[in-house]
């Protein structure tokens, strides 16, 4: 894996992505699929010869009164990259929704240790998500809890749809005028999980304004066919961004699925998709240690 930051602000597609062992992942993934589509919002599914263990639930106060539950899949030992990834659902799930365990589950056996948890509204066994500051104040409380176990690891953050919404808000800077801002989460990169820059068929409502606002390295991981976002729409933006990267699905939709007669099986393509992540967040943390070792001495 390069240890570089090529192609920030570059857009990247699963068909360029080194196929290199994604064999025997996709094909481990398509084992587990079975396993996560029966279980739809039930307890999340394991297969052990995915992931080897079954992920650590815990509790996470938000304040006096609330708390809400979380689940780290721990990366194997022999592969672990001392890094970790915190990933909040979308608004038409939960952290046990298919998508989440799938992902959560396929990017732990690659040596993120990924943690998930549910927002108040989806703990409280509610359908309607809460309102954006309350979404932002309970992903800020995960991030705090996760820093506090982390012991100095870097703490990637994101999420699928909404999840990725949020977890960029909180990343961002506050507005030069709003003094009272509160300040961004300090993480070392944010990874988005189909972006929804709009509502499908509602372009001009654009949710971008946060966005150039995000210091930290961020990469978008879009669908060709995503109708909250295509990549003609969402290439300026990256531009606009600071420290940013667009990874293209080619034929994947909102939830990065694309279909059956494609070249890539679903399989193929959600392990590409985690083997980008994985491929940027070495990246970025390798650009940060040698940052943090200071200019060679000769």
């Amino acid at each position: 894996m390069s240890s570089n930051l090529k192609g920030f602000g570059s857009t990247r597609s699963n068909s360029t992505v080194d196929m290199s062992g994604t064999q025997n992942f996709s094909e481990r993934l398509a084992d587990f699929s079975t396993e996560f589509e029966k279980s739809k919002l039930g307890p999340a599914p394991r297969n052990p010869r995915l992931t080897g263990a079954m992920p650590d639930r815990e509790t996470v106060v938000i304040d006096e009164e609330l708390s809400v539950t979380a689940l780290t899949y721990a990366a194997p030992r022999t592969t672990s990259l001392g890094v970790i990834l915190l990933l909040a659902h979308g608004a038409g799930g939960n952290q046990n929704s298919p998508f989440m365990v799938q992902f959560a589950s396929g990017l732990s056996a690659l040596g993120l240790r990924t943690i998930t948890f549910n927002f108040l509204y989806t703990e409280a066994g509610r359908r309607v998500p809460d309102r954006t500051p309350k979404l932002e104040t309970c992903y800020r409380a995960v991030v705090r809890w996760v820093g506090n176990h982390a012991e100095q690891q870097p703490i990637f953050i994101g999420g699928k749809s909404m999840g990725a919404r949020i977890a960029s808000q909180v990343a961002a800077a506050p507005r030069p005028e709003d003094e009272a801002g509160t300040a961004a989460v300090d993480v070392a990169g944010v990874v988005a999980l189909g972006y929804p820059l709009h509502p499908p068929g509602r372009p001009n409502q654009l949710r971008d304004s946060h966005l150039p606002r995000v210091a930290t390295p961020m990469l978008v991981v879009q669908g060709s066919r995503d109708r909250f976002g295509t990549e003609a729409e969402l290439r300026p933006v990256v531009a606009r961004m600071p420290s940013a990267e667009l990874y293209l699905v080619e034929g994947g939709d909102h939830s990065l699925k694309v279909h059956r007669r494609s070249d890539a099986s679903p399989e193929e393509t959600s392990a590409n998709v985690m083997r980008e992540i994985v491929r940027w967040v070495t990246a970025v943390v390798g650009c940060h240690r040698t940052a943090d070792r200071g200019p060679a001495l000769h």
